[in-house]
């Protein structure tokens, strides 16, 4: 059975199947291994559905440029053997003047399909579902931090629950939606996302940084469970961290937890920020930034970490998001140390198996931690 088949099967709970005459779909990069569906039904829904694909790439955002400009029915000569038809008469997610997108996720263990709804004007919503209850968990993780941003923070730029909902076994997750067409994925780090996270870190700071508080007390809590020799080293470059910074009386607050260029739109001089599963509270704030600037990086494994510590160091945006935040500059390097112990005890307490590119990851990550540790040695 091909992940197509598998991915049919799963769209029934949503209300879509595959029928003749129905709905042409383009699915990428196969039906043996489907990871986006476009629909093919105008020029603008091909549009609007390619805004799901986000590469990081050269590669990847000119073979983009490729989808964007081929004629659809040229698209279907060329491409004719990736085709499929889908139809959602009966969804009650999807209305008869809207049609989906999909992305079927990258792969790792807490993957999962996403939704893109859209009418005539763009994205209207998204939708995701699982049978996993740790996603389901994430699920209900989302629409408690973005319950809470709707209270504290009213004037950032975040999605709302629609729907939250089982249908069998699987849960049903449906937000509002930031995107339209004139938004723009952004991978420099600017103003706008100092900004946004300045005031998020405000508005939802609540308390500051201590040995009793929830970062301190749950990262300890990880630590323990952690497997293997590295224990105690990475303990330890925990602990010398924690010593230097409790003095600063740094804040803590609710952070994105996955804040990358792809889960972020520019559009009209506004950032908006969706995909808040990963959200966390009473956190350093300072880890979206860090995270932002590293992640997409750290991916390209062609990249030296000598490099990427150096961009981070002198990113200009960086420096200014620390200064008004009240995290001091100087202790930079104390602050992507424990980012990277938070995120490779994330990774490292995951019971499921490692997608390869998680893998790769998890090694950058430890490599950079080395780097950063002997130069502080030095």
């Amino acid at each position: 059975m091909t992940t197509w088949d598998r991915f049919k099967q799963e769209l029934k709970i949503l209300g879509i199947e595959e029928a003749e005459h129905a709905s042409a779909y383009l699915v990428l990069p196969s039906q043996e291994n489907a990871r986006w569906a476009f629909p093919l039904i105008s020029n603008k829904a091909f549009k609007v559905g390619l805004m799901l694909y986000s590469p990081s790439t050269q590669k990847g955002k000119l073979y983009k440029k490729y989808l964007q400009i081929v004629p659809i029915w040229l698209l279907k000569k060329i491409e004719r053997k990736h085709l499929a038809y889908l139809q959602w008469k009966e969804s009650p997610f999807i209305g008869k003047d809207q049609c989906p997108a999909f992305f079927m996720g990258n792969g790792g263990p807490h993957s999962k399909v996403t939704v893109q709804v859209q009418n005539s004007s763009g994205p209207c919503s998204y939708l995701k579902y699982t049978y996993s209850p740790v996603i389901a968990s994430l699920f209900q993780n989302e629409s408690a931090a973005l319950k809470e941003l709707e209270e504290k923070a009213p004037s950032l730029r975040v999605p709302h629950v629609i729907n939250q909902s089982k249908r069998g076994n699987a849960s049903v997750f449906q937000t509002s939606s930031v995107k339209s067409l004139c938004g723009e994925t952004v991978f420099d780090f600017t103003e706008l996302h100092v900004r946004f996270l300045v005031h998020l870190c405000f508005a939802t700071k609540s308390a500051s940084l201590s040995s009793n508080g929830q970062f301190y007390v749950g990262t300890k809590k990880m630590l323990k469970q952690f497997p293997g020799e590295e224990k105690e080293r990475i303990n330890a470059l925990f602990e010398q961290c924690i010593a230097t910074l409790l003095p600063e009386n740094l804040p803590v607050s609710r952070i994105h937890g996955d804040f990358t260029p792809w889960n972020t739109v520019v559009e009209k001089g506004v950032l908006s920020c969706f995909d808040w599963e990963y959200s966390r509270r009473e956190c350093l704030p300072v880890f979206d930034a860090i995270h932002f600037l590293l992640q997409p990086d750290m991916l390209n494994s062609q990249k030296p970490l000598k490099q990427i510590w150096t961009v981070i160091r002198q990113d200009v945006q960086l420096l200014s998001y620390f200064k008004q935040i009240g995290y001091p500059a100087r202790f930079i390097r104390e602050y992507v140390m424990l980012y990277l112990i938070d995120i490779l005890l994330f990774y490292h307490l995951r019971t499921e198996e490692h997608s390869g590119q998680e893998q790769q990851l998890i090694n950058r990550w430890k490599a950079l931690l080395h780097l950063l540790e002997e130069r502080e040695k030095a």
